[in-house]
């Protein structure tokens, strides 16, 4: 039987809202506050950019690129303050995932005058037409959300780096080795004479000179070791790119000031500053570098 109706006035219910993501920025800043630091001392000694901090405590996370680079700097911030910083994520998520589904539960109280009732029938070819319809979209929700896990665990695994097997094959490092030759300690074998492949160091370095610019620094980033996101910009604040090298890609930039060079995941990389290959960075987690031109000293927090 099908119900028609006049007049209909519909009276919108009142919406629930889950908080501002378990106050997690409040809880840090009172903890940072108490310790007596600054958002200046934090961002020094965790490698995280000072306007992402505030951000954070004002849980404008709209400001910070990424959910996935958000719970990472609430487990670093938390970890620094000696927080439990996955407790602090788990917070975080609890809460944004509340408000997500009071959004999206959310329906509006109808109020009906005036109801006038007529009486249809469906002929024998509809019966049943209607059944399994909560049934199907229950089904396609869950296998929505199923995909959007997959996805989440996909970014936040490239992101923080992935297990051992995507470390560096020992060749490489052999050869890294072979090209730093005399800089580095201990290079000559057991007996004290010094390893035959690194005697063409002088070259080496000529080369290095050579491609080096006075007034200019040239930068060759490449990822070697998995994927990893990247962020370069000039000084003055003048974004030169911003993304992520797949395994194998690499990236060439010169300029006539400062490059600084914001890693996701500086352990994946090979970086040439000047014409010198750089030492491997040890690190899973997000930093930042200053690289200067040629004849000025470089800067790094």
């Amino acid at each position: 039987m099908v119900m028609t109706t006049e007049n209909e006035n519909s009276v919108q219910g009142g919406k629930e809202t889950a908080g501002s993501a378990g106050n997690v920025g409040a809880i840090l800043r009172e903890e940072r506050e108490k310790k007596g630091l600054t958002l200046e001392d934090v961002s020094l000694r965790t490698n995280v950019p000072k306007h992402y901090l505030a951000a954070l405590e004002n849980e404008e996370f709209d400001k910070i690129p990424g959910d996935v680079f958000v719970r990472g700097i609430i487990q670093r911030y938390g970890s620094f303050l000696g927080m439990d910083g996955f407790k602090l994520v788990a917070r975080y998520r609890a809460a944004r995932e509340g408000e997500d589904s009071v959004q999206r539960h959310a329906v509006p109280v109808r109020e009906s005058k005036n109801v006038r009732i007529r009486p249809s029938f469906k002929v024998d070819r509809d019966a049943g037409a209607g059944l399994g319809t909560d049934h199907s979209h229950r089904a396609l929700w869950i296998i929505a959300a199923v995909i959007v896990l997959v996805l989440a665990a996909l970014a936040a695994y490239h992101f923080f780096g992935g297990p051992s097997k995507q470390a560096a094959p020992a060749a490489p490092a052999k050869s890294l080795t072979q090209t730093l030759g005399s800089f580095l300690p201990g290079s000559g074998n057991k007996s004290g004479e010094q390893d035959k492949t690194a005697a063409p160091a002088q070259p080496d370095q000529a080369k290095a000179a050579a491609a080096a610019i006075p007034g200019r620094v040239k930068l060759e980033i490449r990822a070697a070791r998995g994927d990893c996101w990247l962020r370069v910009s000039e000084a003055g604040g003048k974004e030169l790119y911003q993304g992520t090298l797949r395994e194998g890609e690499a990236r060439a930039f010169e300029a006539a000031r400062d490059l600084t060079v914001r890693m996701g995941r500086p352990s994946s990389l090979e970086i040439v500053y000047n014409g010198a290959a750089q030492a491997k960075i040890d690190s899973e987690v997000p930093v930042e570098r200053i690289y200067k031109p040629a004849g000025a000293q470089r800067q790094n927090p």
